[in-house]
């Protein structure tokens, strides 16, 4: 969604984003207040448990006004707390980050209903074994581990069309939200 000119008169109402935009990232919730020339805004709910990668606004200042809850970022080179009334101010500027290393594992296992149609088990696992780097200084604590499993389904449309559909339940998080993940894949060969 982009709103190109100034910003236009409006109510955004609470948990709507314009013209219905949401985003959900990394256990987050996202809603879309404005976007134009001189300005971007969005109200956001993050669950207990989930957390911000440490990034950058290399062009706008960002504020955070939080209504309830604690939230911890890595601001000015140090990690803090802001508490239910807190303004966090964060000029622009640059933050260098590198995300930490990790292993990654999938697998699946398939059972032949009938010629087109298979259906089995299948998973993921990851596991980031090293520390992300904020402005070069290691950030303990935050590394990633998620496994995940569920069922999954393939279905040959002809001998060059296929549709995978995948289901996954997440757990044994740390360091991320865990949730359900779901995937819908066409693979078409071309001659």
């Amino acid at each position: 969604m982009s709103e190109n000119g100034p910003l236009p008169a409006r109510i955004t109402r609470a948990g709507e984003g314009i013209d219905g935009t949401v985003w959900n990232i990394l256990g987050h919730t996202y809603y879309l207040k404005a976007n134009c020339d001189s300005a971007f805004s969005f109200e956001t709910y993050d669950p207990p448990g989930t957390f911000v990668p440490p990034h950058v606004h290399p062009t706008q200042d960002e504020f955070i006004y939080v209504l309830e809850g604690t939230f911890d970022l890595y601001l000015d080179g140090e990690w803090l707390k802001a508490r239910a009334g807190d303004l966090v101010c964060m000029p622009m500027g640059v933050v260098s980050t590198q995300a930490g290393q990790a292993l990654h594992a999938n697998f699946a296992s398939e059972y032949s209903v009938t010629k087109e149609l298979k259906l089995g088990v299948n998973g993921y696992w990851l596991q980031q074994i090293s520390d992300t780097l904020a402005n070069g200084v290691a950030v303990p604590g935050r590394r990633e581990r998620v496994f995940a499993l569920g069922p999954g389904a393939l279905l040959a449309l002809n001998k060059d069309n296929f549709l995978f559909f995948n289901a996954y339940h997440e757990f044994g998080a740390q360091s991320r939200p865990e949730g359900q993940r779901y995937t819908v894949r066409w693979v078409g060969h071309f001659d």
